[in-house]
């Protein structure tokens, strides 16, 4: 039945320009769902085509340590892929992508397993021609381009995220402006617009809350690049580890913190 899986999700990957975007962990079949992906309750009267893929939800998980112990326990139960999608600050638990038969297999065995709530979705693909654009900042945030005043870091490989790679900022001793200081390394230290300039110079974009919550819940990342720091998050958050949780904070986008940076 794993065989048909692997068929869906490889007619799914061949629209990468969609706004919905799928993306594989580093972790062995184990997906990441974007938040704008609009997955769609099975009914009766539900119409497909060869390039849907289902996913059956189970639970909600209101942070992500519930989140990792919950998807070991079903991952010795099934042999599927598992997913989740970002929500309300938690995750939509999930697992796919399937095809429609093996869906309403894993349905019936998620409730057998004390999941009687779970619940097939399903995504079907726009056509390249009706593609979505992706999401934009608010417009009264300027568009992030290049910072004459901005001294351009060097960008680190620190953390693989399945295809992508999440980028460190980082600056030579004789640097002047703003930095953290960890570990013999100077993190760059920037306005929220800074940042935005500093990830779109690389080619990349500014980290998410599912990317951080991945890089920061790894302690060897933080102990070697992180453990004082916030990272920009969106205009008026930052991100940071404190003990065993991933919060976020409030702050000025005028403010300097770190970031990082996951290529496109």
């Amino acid at each position: 039945m794993l065989k048909y899986s692997i068929i869906a999700l490889l007619a799914f990957i061949s629209y990468p320009l969609q706004a919905c975007q799928i993306i594989q962990s580093s972790v062995k079949d184990e997906y990441y769902i974007g938040e704008s992906c609009p997955l769609i309750p099975l009914t009766t009267e539900h119409n497909s085509n060869t390039n849907t893929v289902y996913f059956v939800q189970y639970l909600f998980a209101n942070n992500f340590y519930t989140y990792v112990d919950i998807k070991g326990v079903i991952q010795n139960k099934l042999t599927f892929p598992i997913a989740n999608q970002p929500f309300n600050h938690g995750y939509r638990m999930m697992v796919g992508p399937l095809s429609l038969d093996d869906a309403k297999y894993v349905q019936s065995r998620l409730q057998a397993l004390n999941y009687p709530d779970a619940l097939i979705k399903s995504y079907t693909p726009q056509t390249p021609q009706q593609a979505l654009s992706l999401p934009q900042l608010s417009s009264s945030m300027p568009p992030a381009a290049l910072d004459n005043t901005l001294t351009y870091p060097d960008m680190t490989p620190v953390y693989s995220l399945g295809g992508y790679m999440a980028l460190l900022p980082t600056y030579h001793d004789d640097y002047q402006g703003k930095v953290t200081k960890y570990n013999q390394r100077n993190l760059g230290s920037f306005t929220y617009q800074q940042a935005r300039a500093v990830c779109s110079s690389a080619n990349s974009r500014i980290a998410n809350e599912q990317d951080y919550n991945v890089i920061l819940s790894n302690t060897g990342f933080m102990m070697k690049y992180a453990v004082k720091s916030q990272f920009w998050l969106t205009p008026s958050q930052t991100i940071t580890r404190i003990h065993n949780q991933v919060i976020t904070r409030k702050q000025n986008p005028s403010a300097h913190f770190n970031v990082i940076c996951i290529t496109k």
